[in-house]
């Protein structure tokens, strides 16, 4: 450890040696003896986290496709022997295939407008942009990854988690949009990502019931690119409601001043939602208007 001067080795080397001393103690359990901290150690505690997961999080970011890294796998390239015991000493860092997950996390706690307005335009210039289907995808190709990575590299690409238009991802990552203030962005991606919006017979089922997810243009069979899989009524309907509700009510409604509790109403509504045509209610019955 000490021919290594790299901050994050040493940082990882004693990280590490405190967690396997805290295993060896607590194997059998612990003694319940409990012991008072004081507020500002803890405050102490949460600040010097918070520095550290700032600076892995701007590591974690890729200058030349201006998106975030989500995973990494850290291979031992040096190492030395002590009797049974292996100690690295030096890692080659591999970044493994982009997942959407880190650019909607990116997003919710991001400040600057111009980077924000940024990460977006990346992300649509990446492989987590589907061309074809004009929709995002979960990940990009997991072709060159391991089998180590996990189950999502075992599915047939644009299938289940393996490169498919997660519908609850994709509109987690919709919202953040929407509650950062892109609205311009989130209506460019409304009429093509939202369900409602499916041609029904590409998307194989009632355009009114959300899909787990739909089979990406990464799937070697086309005539199935675009169907919705999996019905669910969970995740993916829970953002949309939250879409619906920021989209309808604004962000901050509801105020309390003066001692009352006050609503204002602030939509963000594009003019292509509404139609100046006759809104007497129609409806068809055997394929014939009533």
């Amino acid at each position: 450890m000490q021919n290594n001067t790299n901050d994050d080795f040493v940082f990882w080397q004693e990280a590490n040696i405190i967690k396997e001393e805290y295993r060896r103690k607590t194997r059998l359990g612990i003694d319940g003896n409990e012991e008072n901290v004081s507020l500002d150690k803890i405050k102490d505690f949460f600040q010097i986290c918070l520095k550290k997961l700032g600076k892995a999080v701007r590591k974690s970011f890729d200058v030349k496709k201006g998106i975030y890294n989500s995973y990494f796998i850290n291979e031992v390239i040096d190492f030395e022997k002590d009797g049974d015991v292996i100690k690295p000493k030096r890692f080659k860092q591999i970044p493994v295939a982009s997942f959407l997950e880190s650019q909607m996390h990116a997003l919710r706690v991001e400040k600057d407008t111009k980077r924000a307005k940024s990460l977006y335009s990346a992300v649509k210039n990446s492989d987590l942009f589907d061309k074809e289907l004009k929709m995002y995808k979960v990940c990009s190709s997991l072709k060159n990854e391991s089998l180590e990575i996990g189950r999502c590299r075992v599915f047939t690409p644009g299938w289940l988690e393996n490169e498919s238009i997660w519908l609850h991802m994709e509109y987690k990552y919709l919202l953040e949009l929407l509650k950062f203030g892109l609205i311009e962005e989130f209506y460019n991606e409304f009429d093509n990502c939202l369900i409602p919006f499916q041609k029904p017979e590409r998307y194989g089922r009632s355009i009114l019931e959300n899909s787990s997810f739909l089979v990406s243009s990464a799937h070697p069979d086309k005539k199935i690119w675009g169907n919705g899989f999996v019905a669910r009524l969970s995740g993916s309907t829970v953002e949309f409601m939250n879409i619906w509700l920021w989209m309808c009510a604004g962000s901050d409604p509801f105020k309390f001043e003066d001692g009352l509790l006050k609503l204002e109403l602030k939509p963000v509504l594009k003019a292509k939602l509404f139609t100046k045509k006759d809104a007497s209610v129609k409806y068809f019955h055997n394929g014939v208007e009533q």
